[in-house]
């Protein structure tokens, strides 16, 4: 984009020193032309900052209320754009977030400290411990730090290249037409180590084997905030030299930080049986999250639960099944849940739910199942 110092006066009044872009920009921005505008932002999303900027100053200067609104409509539509490309979040923070203070001071003095290009920290632990939380919580409390943070479900390989082929199409760093993974993937790579994209973090969430990341990390050694971060249930990432992993390993609650995100997610106040929930549940994230979820949607105490609890786990030692030890809370208030949305042949709930577990977590599409209907169970 050609960059000039120009003074511009249009018909509706704006008079303003143009800094950082040039009269035909500045023709397409107050052109009520929502297409062009788009498009325009497209494609210059790289200067989508110097836009933003653009019409900030615009505002301050015009004294014309047809072309403020025009202004406006385009700040917020750059807004929106600058949303999208800042990062592909489908969540919000977690309200509910709790403790976890020392691991999250780590990873962000370790990333302080570091001077490789992708200062990389893995986040390992058992399932069910909270480290997709963690990073996520991470990612919300420094995100003023970052130009761009990009999640990434690196559970499969297949997800790891859609999320480098939405990241390469919004930034425009490769045309949308362009479906050669190896060409996305490396120019993914490239990007991360201009000098000028220096403030960048990704998330590579669930990973599963370390091989299958190390096509997708840059090499290049530089300075600056570009980190990446790793959350695993494999130990083994702690000694991987070919990504240069700090690792951090997760556990459990304390016995105080479990009682204190039960009070808070469930809005009921601490007594002794949220204190032998917690106990009970082995102080495992994941655990307290299912429990205080179906405590707080069915009214039920710290005691009713524990007691239904207590029964689905006497029903669980007369099955024959093979489960973590350490995973069984998990197993059991997943199966509480479960439970209340009746028998798959009498539930559409439940039918539904198991029609569900076949598809990625996020962004399942309700049209999906209006366009499948006529091959659906009678229920849906």
């Amino acid at each position: 984009m050609e960059i000039k110092s120009n003074k511009v006066e249009n018909k509706g009044g704006i008079n303003f020193t143009l800094q950082d872009i040039s009269n035909p920009v500045f023709n397409i921005i107050i052109n009520n032309n929502d297409l062009e505008f788009k498009q325009f932002l497209k494609s210059n999303i790289n200067d989508i900052n110097n836009i933003q900027s653009l019409l900030e100053r615009a505002l301050q200067k015009s004294n014309n209320e047809e072309h403020l609104a025009i202004l406006n409509k385009r700040l917020e539509e750059t807004k929106a754009i600058q949303r999208q490309i800042h990062n592909n979040f489908s969540f919000k923070q977690n309200e509910y977030f709790t403790g976890r203070d020392e691991i999250l001071t780590k990873i962000d003095e370790t990333f302080k400290t570091g001077q490789s290009i992708a200062l990389t920290q893995v986040i390992e632990g058992l399932g069910g411990v909270g480290k997709s939380e963690i990073a996520k919580e991470y990612a919300f409390r420094h995100s003023n730090e970052y130009d761009c943070m990009w999640w990434i479900n690196a559970e499969k390989e297949t997800s790891i290249i859609g999320a480098y082929t939405d990241f390469a199409y919004k930034r425009g760093i490769i045309d949308q037409e362009e479906k050669d993974t190896e060409i996305i993937i490396e120019s993914v790579k490239n990007w991360m180590q201009q000098p000028d994209h220096n403030k960048w973090l990704f998330i590579f969430d669930n990973a599963e084997k370390e091989s299958a990341l190390e096509k997708y990390l840059p090499a290049q050694s530089l300075k600056d905030n570009r980190h990446i971060l790793i959350t695993t249930r494999y130990t083994r990432y702690a000694i991987s030299k070919e990504i240069g992993a700090t690792s951090i390993p997760v556990d459990v609650f304390e016995k105080e930080e479990a009682t204190n995100f039960l009070t808070k997610r469930t809005r009921l106040p601490k007594d002794k049986y949220s204190e032998e929930l917690a106990k009970e549940l082995g102080y495992l994230a994941l655990a307290l999250e299912y429990a205080a979820a179906y405590i707080l949607v069915h009214k039920r105490s710290y005691e009713q639960y524990l007691e239904q609890y207590k029964q689905e786990q006497m029903e669980l030692l007369k099955e024959d099944y093979s489960i973590d030890e350490k995973l069984k809370p998990v197993y059991i208030t997943w199966n509480i849940s479960i439970e209340k949305l009746g028998k798959e042949e009498e539930s559409a709930a439940r039918q539904l739910f198991n029609l569900c577990a076949f598809f990625a977590p996020d962004n399942i599409r309700d049209n999906w199942f209006a366009e499948a209907a006529d091959v659906l169970p009678p229920l849906l």
